[in-house]
């Protein structure tokens, strides 16, 4: 039987003035390093200075204190402690009806989004939206923590920190596109089986401290029932190539393609180098035109959205290692 394998999102309300909040920052640090391909978690923060009104709103009236968390909006609302995020994940139906393939540019202050969605088989009457996230990671907060001291037990390492913990959080939300409830329009009403669908969307990009911190996601939700039925994640390339000096990237910012980014190192040899590592690291299809040079990665057809934080990962590594 052929199907796709569904991704968990994870919408988790939380605050620095939350003492007990710190069971999330541990869950969606575990699950993220546990669970990657299949976990996308997002920290939606109330009443601190990461707050964004319209998502706390919208996912406060499914609380009845703090944290707390949704899974793919489906059930309950549950405390989002590692335990109960992985539970949770190992009980969801990993079949999906659908795949998507995501990519998120920044470019003059616009961050533009590319969705292509593929359907198992053919639908009649479907109704769905879509929502795009735009999250922050390694952002600085003073975290009240009730596990320091190791009063209430351990908890990640927060029992060896301060009862106000100047630390940095992963996966903070810093907004949610068009709405929370997503957009309508998005597919057709009949949906034909292994036909791809694209949908293109573009926003402003929010207030945020580093473009190379900055990930997208996007949720497909069942526009009957509010239900997430797949998502997907990316980080942006472009952001990286932009924010170092070792690599560049030979096209105009207003040239450049979504699908095919084009980049050189310093020299040919080390490019030549670049190639050859990551071949042996797995990356395939990297060098670029035989008349031009550099390389050329392929984020949409030839590499999967989710392949694109390894690239950057191992690129990053290169880099330091020359």
């Amino acid at each position: 039987e052929s199907f796709y394998t569904r991704r968990m999102v994870v919408e988790e309300g939380t605050g620095a003035w939350c003492g007990w909040c710190v069971k999330g920052i541990v869950g969606l640090r575990y699950m993220n390093a546990t669970y990657s391909d299949q976990f996308i978690g997002i920290a939606v923060h109330n009443g601190d200075m990461y707050t964004v009104n319209n998502y706390k709103t919208w996912l406060a009236k499914y609380f009845d204190g703090y944290p707390n968390c949704l899974a793919n909006r489906s059930g309950k609302a549950f405390i989002p402690e590692a335990a109960n995020l992985e539970r949770r994940l190992k009980a969801m139906d990993e079949k999906a009806e659908c795949d998507i393939q995501f990519t998120a540019r920044l470019a003059d202050g616009t961050i533009s989004f590319h969705t292509t969605t593929t359907f198992l088989t053919t639908k009649q009457e479907s109704n769905y939206r879509m929502a795009y996230v735009v999250c922050e990671d390694q952002l600085p907060i003073t975290q009240n923590n009730y596990y320091a001291g190791g009063e209430n037990g351990e908890m990640g390492g927060f029992e060896d920190l301060p009862k106000k913990a100047e630390i940095k959080v992963d996966d903070v939300a810093l907004g949610i596109y068009p709405s929370p409830e997503g957009m309508e329009d998005v597919l057709p009403q009949t949906i034909e089986a292994e036909q791809a669908y694209e949908h293109a969307y573009s926003i402003d990009a929010p207030y945020h401290d580093e473009d190379a911190n900055l990930w997208a996601a996007v949720l497909l939700i069942d526009g009957a029932t509010g239900e997430i039925v797949q998502a997907a994640k990316a980080k942006v390339l472009y952001d990286y190539l932009d924010g170092q000096d070792f690599y560049k990237n030979p096209v105009e910012k207003k040239y450049r393609s979504m699908m095919n980014v084009t980049f050189t190192s310093p020299d040919a040899d080390t490019d030549k180098a670049f190639c050859a590592a990551a071949t042996e690291a797995g990356f395939v299809n990297l060098k670029g035109h035989r008349l031009v040079g550099g390389m050329r990665a392929s984020i949409y057809n030839a590499m999967p959205a989710e392949g694109i934080d390894k690239l950057v990962d191992f690129m990053e590594k290169f880099r330091r290692e020359h």
